[in-house]
């Protein structure tokens, strides 16, 4: 009976140890952001919540955004252009997602938020106006971001309220079966994790 404490014990540690903090390895993002397809300063102009996964823990966006200067494309973008990306926020308050391992999560991104993102083409597109752009380096995707220039003063949590994020539309979609929140964000400075 012993013996068996110690392997007991060994197998409880591994198995929380694993799930209190489970990233990418040391260096795989700035891999991933050496391999971007586009590298580009932009302006958040519309941020749109898709819905909540199945699981609780991830909530997907589209982000709208102009870009106001380019560093590296691959895709010929110059600034003015409005492009689309997709983005997520993983909930990490919400107890069902205690333990959530994965790729560091991107920021909660607001309309009037500036920063430099690494983005690339989805597989197999072709139509770069149509096309909704993936993060290159998950969570790290983005450098600099910057919402200093959203007002603070006066705004109001509307609907779920999170942490002075103002929602100034709501609509239920269809979409296989399951309803799904569309939200645009707007307002505070506040950037959460």
């Amino acid at each position: 009976m012993k013996a068996l404490i110690p392997k007991v014990f060994l197998l409880v540690l591994a198995t929380t140890t694993n799930f209190v903090s489970s990233e990418l390895p040391p260096g795989a993002y700035e891999q991933l952001k050496a391999k971007a397809d586009d590298v580009l300063l932009l302006e958040m102009t519309d941020v749109t919540s898709l819905g909540v996964e199945v699981n609780g823990c991830t909530e997907e966006f589209r982000v709208q955004a102009t870009i106001n200067q380019v560093e590296r494309t691959l895709l010929g973008y110059t600034p003015g252009k409005v492009i689309d990306f997709a983005s997520n926020v993983i909930k990490y308050g919400n107890p069902e997602c205690a333990g959530f391992a994965g790729p560091r999560s991107p920021p909660l991104l607001q309309a009037g938020c500036t920063s430099s993102v690494y983005l690339n083409q989805p597989m197999g597109a072709d139509d770069t106006d149509s096309m909704v752009l993936s993060l290159a380096a998950y969570g790290e995707s983005f450098e600099n971001l910057d919402c200093s220039q959203l007002k603070t003063a006066g705004n109001s949590s509307k609907g779920g309220g999170s942490k002075g994020n103002t929602a100034s539309s709501s609509k239920a979609k269809k979409s296989g079966g399951s309803s799904k929140q569309s939200q645009r964000i707007r307002g505070s400075a506040k950037v959460n994790n």
